[in-house]
């Protein structure tokens, strides 16, 4: 039986992946989600709304996240950016004064209504991906990615890509990561190798044997999409993270 699977590269100066933010603290996972993930192969084929049928389709495949980096290099620390929201609106312009803060009643706040938030952002990560798509969205997919509809971005609107997202569609897993492992020299630059640092991979919980020489961290993430748009929901998935360099 036909299969497809997908390569994509994702990296930039900034990204932010949430799976467990607030309003007031924007948070990000040290690895693409694969919320994030879907939601900007939606965007690149220009899917909109609540897609539960489409979200179905692609939930269902695992998915692996691969950190590149050089092997002497040590982890960057996190950008944190604050922001103020709710000031600065004109009371007399309609659509102003629709955006300036209230309360939980829905009753205009009879203070400043300003207040402070706190985004956080990764800094200067490459990360690449290889998940399963279904075989009936392959041309769609590839499409998508080659000429977005909608611009793509990582985990967050202001996070853009630093290069092209679409690495390629391969028939297996195997060869799909075999095609990275041997492009790493290609992402290499002053001389310095690049390596693949850590992996988290999705797996199906205990029943996943790994040698135990292996250092691993097993987590549950809240980060599958069943449902997109106003009123969005997810269930959990677990992963497992192993150190490589």
């Amino acid at each position: 039986m036909e299969r497809a699977f997908l390569l994509l590269n994702l990296a930039g100066p900034l990204q932010s992946w949430g799976d467990h933010s607030r309003f007031w603290t924007s948070n990000t996972h040290d690895f693409p989600t694969k919320s994030g993930v879907i939601g900007l192969l939606f965007c690149a084929m220009g899917l909109g709304g609540a897609q539960e049928d489409a979200l179905s389709q692609f939930t269902c495949y695992p998915m692996t996240a691969y950190r590149i980096g050089k092997k002497e290099a040590k982890k960057t620390v996190n950008l944190t950016d604050f922001q103020m929201i709710g000031s600065g609106y004109d009371p007399d312009d309609p659509w102003q004064r629709f955006c300036k803060l209230r309360t939980f009643d829905g009753k205009r706040s009879q203070t400043s209504g300003m207040k402070m938030t706190k985004k956080i952002y990764l800094q200067d990560e490459k990360f690449c991906v290889i998940m399963e798509i279904p075989i009936g969205w392959k041309e769609r997919v590839i499409e998508g990615l080659k000429t977005p509809v909608w611009d793509l971005y990582l985990g967050r609107k202001c996070c853009a890509p630093s290069e092209p997202v679409f690495g390629g569609i391969f028939s297996s897993r195997f060869a799909a990561e075999e095609f990275l492992r041997n492009n790493l020299d290609s992402m290499s630059e002053n001389q310095d190798k690049m390596v693949i640092l850590e992996i988290e991979e999705e797996t199906q919980g205990d029943s996943e044997k790994r040698p135990a020489s292996v250092p691993m961290q097993k987590m549950f993430l809240n980060d599958v999409p069943v449902r997109f748009g106003t009123e969005k929901l997810y269930k959990s998935r677990c992963v497992i993270r192993k150190a490589i360099a």
